[in-house]
């Protein structure tokens, strides 16, 4: 179904929609009709949204009027099972906002829909009364450019829900993208009821449109939230976007919390530059990218890729709670900032310095701890603007460790000092300690992070470059120009690095420790990123077997991501130090 949808969008062109419908009819076959001799009364609101970047959202809002005598539990719906592949996220809410049950592939009848039972859990409705709940479906791939013009565009979806009943009507809404126009849909118009809509219904609707929109993919997104002393959280957002349709683009629009403050921009060579516009409940950051993504033309296909990252700080007394006098509880919905599907998700929560995890998110994660830090990771996969997922952690913090950590600081340098004195047989001199120096560390700190930020989006700049390459998705001379330059800038990088680790070495202890950390972990990568080009180089020799090959290639490529995830880590506990 989707190579043979991807043949209709791009060759068909005006006759797209009437090909598109008589094939997947064909396809599905026709299904037989079964009404219950007593059934619910039931009415549809059918909204089909087509977000910025492709991503196809269909809200089927369900009004249930039980004339039954017995109490209603549950409720089936349906779509194409040719759909079922291109569907990202599913979500039922029941009409006081609460999460409903889905069970997916249950058996109802018409073998061509794929049936979902909607369980409507304490909310059951009683004989007489009237339920609303929604089922909301995130769909990507089912949004191309349907002819060789790169300004023309179709899109392919349920028409209707399928329900193994009539219902009394269907109301059809379709909202596009700014900066396109509707050319023609499965509907003589719009917004459109049908009444009534009969059981298993199973059709494929469509609609055409021109203008100028941006489809995009995205294969990650990762996320460090850093919880400060001051109630501040530092956000750093890193996404991987692909231009995946026919039209080139040189801006992208990310979104941050509306409390956002402090906002920076930067890809792996450095600040790139922005807009931002404040909406009601968040800010749009316009990020001008430093070159032009371009997309498929004249047969070649481009399909260019971007990093891009978005640094910010937001004041977490919204999201904070204080549970007790040492006990907090922070919690805020995970919030993606973009309108299309992000395939994995990495986040990084780091407390504050001398704070204690509790209790984590509700998924699997990792816990990793220095002397004075505690961060956990999670990932998460496939997720869409639907999404609904409680980023909660609690945690213990001492409201008198802002004030420890420094006096312990100091103590530890006065015995030092002390110690060393003594041994020299000399008289004792209490040691002083400079606000000057302590700004000049807390800079050379600052310069340290933000280099070795900028050589870590170097490093996925050129994976990205590396993956590109053998998946044919950009031509030997462009990757060897594009190469070349992140090389360039990482040799450049690494110089200024050296020289920084070495001065930050000699401030301290604790310094040198995560130094030694990060130059272990490096070497490690080294490694690594040798055997990868090892074995990439005997597969092209004809060595090693495409599967062999594979095998080996995702065993170290699972191991550099989790050094490099110790790598991110600790920067991250150096900014804590900051």
């Amino acid at each position: 179904m989707k190579k043979y949808n991807s043949i209709l969008l791009r060759r068909v062109g005006v006759v797209l929609p009437v090909l598109t419908i008589i094939f997947l009819q064909i396809l599905v076959g026709s299904s037989f009709v079964v009404v219950a001799s007593s059934t619910p009364s039931v009415r549809l609101k059918h909204s089909i949204v087509i977000k910025t970047g492709g991503l196809v959202v269909v809200n089927d809002t369900i009004t249930l009027l039980n004339n039954r005598s017995e109490t209603i539990s549950s409720f089936q719906v349906g779509i194409l099972k040719g759909f079922v592949s291109y569907l990202d996220e599913m979500r039922a809410i029941g009409q006081s906002e609460s999460e409903l049950g889905i069970t997916k592939n249950v058996t109802v009848g018409g073998d061509r829909i794929y049936w979902m039972n909607i369980s409507f859990g304490s909310d059951a409705v009683s004989e007489g009364e009237t339920y609303r709940f929604s089922v909301i479906y995130a769909f990507s791939g089912l949004v191309t450019n349907a002819t060789a013009d790169a300004t023309v565009y179709g899109a392919i979806f349920p028409k209707y829900p399928a329900l193994s009943i009539d219902a009394e009507s269907c109301e059809v809404t379709v909202s596009l993208p700014s900066g396109v126009a509707l050319q023609g849909s499965s509907w003589d118009s719009l917004p459109y009821v049908e009444e009534p809509l009969k059981a298993y219904s199973n059709e494929v609707g469509y609609v055409t449109f021109n203008g100028t929109m941006q489809l995009i993919n995205s294969d990650s997104l990762e996320r460090g939230i850093v919880l400060d002393a001051y109630g501040n959280a530092v956000f750093t957002d890193t996404y991987q976007v692909r231009n995946i349709g026919m039209s080139d683009f040189s801006s992208v629009d990310l979104k941050v919390l509306k409390e956002s403050s402090d906002i920076e921009v930067y890809d792996p060579y450095g600040p790139l530059s922005f807009t931002i516009k404040d909406g009601d409940s968040t800010k749009t950051v316009t990020v001008t990218f430093r070159y032009t993504l371009r997309g498929e033309k004249s047969g070649t296909i481009y399909h260019d890729a971007s990093s891009v990252t978005l640094k910010y700080k937001v004041k977490m007394q919204p999201f904070l709670a204080q549970e007790s006098w040492d006990t907090y509880r922070f919690n805020t919905k995970l919030f993606t900032g973009v309108e299309w599907t992000i395939k994995e998700i990495g986040i990084r929560i780091t407390l504050p310095e001398g704070g204690e995890f509790i209790q984590g998110p509700a998924a699997d994660y990792s816990l990793s701890k220095t002397a004075f830090t505690q961060s956990i990771m999670l990932s998460l996969q496939q997720i869409t603007p639907i999404h609904s997922f409680d980023l909660t952690v609690r945690y213990k913090y001492s409201v008198f460790w802002s004030a420890f950590r420094p006096t312990l600081v100091i103590g530890v340098m006065c015995v030092a000092v002390f110690l060393f004195m003594l041994s020299r047989k000399r008289r004792i001199v209490r040691p002083v300690v400079s606000k000057a120096v302590s700004r000049e560390s807390a800079d050379l700190v600052r310069i340290f992070v933000e280099s070795y930020e900028e050589k870590l989006s170097l490093w996925n700049e050129a994976r990205t470059l590396d993956r590109d390459l053998e998946d044919g998705r950009i031509r030997k001379k462009d990757y060897n120009r594009r190469k070349g330059i992140v090389e360039q800038r990482r040799h450049s990088v690494d110089r200024e690095l050296l020289n920084l680790k070495e001065q930050l070495k000699h401030i301290g202890a604790r310094y040198s420790e995560l130094i030694s950390r990060i130059d272990s972990a490096e070497a490690e990568v080294k490694s690594l990123e040798s055997n990868i080009n090892t074995v990439v180089t005997q597969h092209r020799s004809g060595k090693l077997s495409r599967n062999a090959y594979e095998k080996l290639r995702d065993g170290y490529e699972k191991k550099l991501d989790k050094t490099k995830g110790i790598i991110e880590g600790t920067i991250i506990e150096l900014k804590g130090e900051d």
